[in-house]
């Protein structure tokens, strides 16, 4: 028996599918939501992308780590009187270090979870951009303070 027959055996099957997850109850109003954004404000959106914004300062801050020793490399070099290889050292402690903070893997589960349905794909992908604004500012900022100024900026 499949789905689709229309005998009363088949609309037994279907009924409790019917009134189940959120999709049924978004159904009827998701259009009415992605239609009005004063709606998406009386929802309590504004809470959910102010947490948001607040939890993006930690991917900033981890891109600003990545990207710190691209533009400080030469001044680190001179500074220090180091080799290319012992300066590509020190340059990847940062990163190491980044990549085993567990906390940075936390970010975008948080998001998705807080996330409302209608807002889910479009929060979801602050991570990503978070991380890549932090590796702008630390090329910015590199441009035009040391690379000592630029480390205590960083953390």
């Amino acid at each position: 028996m499949s789905f689709r027959d229309d005998n009363e055996e088949g609309r037994d099957l279907k009924k409790p599918f019917l009134h189940t997850g959120s999709w049924y109850r978004m159904s009827g109003r998701q259009s009415s939501i992605m239609g009005s954004s004063a709606q998406v404000l009386r929802d309590g959106s504004v809470s959910v992308l102010f947490c948001v914004l607040i939890v993006a300062l930690g991917p900033i801050q981890f891109g600003f780590t990545c990207g710190y020793s691209s533009p400080t490399q030469n001044q680190i070099i001179k500074d220090l009187n180091l080799t290319i290889s012992e300066s590509l050292m020190i340059a990847a402690i940062p990163n190491i270090i980044g990549w085993l903070a567990i906390s940075f893997a936390k970010v975008p589960v948080y998001i998705a979870e807080i996330a409302p349905q209608n807002m889910r794909g479009s929060l979801g992908s602050v991570n990503q951009l978070s991380v890549t604004i932090g590796i702008m500012l630390a090329y910015l900022f590199g441009l035009f303070t040391s690379w000592r100024f630029l480390a205590v900026l960083g953390n």
